[in-house]
């Protein structure tokens, strides 16, 4: 690979760390508008044990739900770990873990871990969220499932993303 192509894989991936780490602040701000600038505008959010959300409604829709304010009420964390990203043209894939932290009674309380599952393209020379899929770290066949494909990049080939 050249020296080019080399600094793009590299912006490539800064880009998209960058992206993620913008995920929980703009969550936990509750801010519908912070978290839309992330995700394209027919995205899939598909959270373990919560439901699926589709495009940009689903995710004001899943900011407005009940859970996600009972969990932002006092105070939350979205802890996101680095992620394991590949990058192919305009699509890439990434995965990850996710604390979600809750402050109650002066403490913090974890209430999520997941591994999550993210499929990424470039829109308009910036990278978005096409589909995140999580599951609970709970020992399920989906959780082990997800975990086993962190390395693996064959669905960027095949998902369209």
């Amino acid at each position: 690979m050249d020296l080019e192509a080399r600094l793009r894989q590299i912006e490539d991936r800064l880009e998209i760390y960058n992206l993620m780490a913008a995920y929980g602040p703009a969550v936990d701000a509750c801010s519908v508008e912070n978290n839309a600038r992330l995700w394209t505008d027919d995205c899939v959010y598909a959270v373990g044990g919560l439901g699926e959300y589709l495009g940009q409604d689903g995710l004001a829709g899943m900011i407005a739900g009940p859970f996600h304010r009972q969990v932002t009420a006092n105070g939350s964390a979205h802890v996101l770990s680095l992620p394991y990203v590949e990058v192919q043209g305009d699509q890439a894939v990434a995965t990850n873990y996710a604390k979600l932290f809750s402050h109650r009674d002066g403490r913090f309380d974890l209430v999520r871990l997941v591994v999550s599952r993210w499929f990424l393209r470039r829109e308009d020379g910036r990278w978005k969220v096409a589909r995140r899929t999580n599951e609970l770290v709970n020992g399920s066949d989906e959780s082990r499932a997800l975990q086993r494909r962190a390395t693996d990049t064959a669905e960027l080939t095949c998902a369209g993303v």
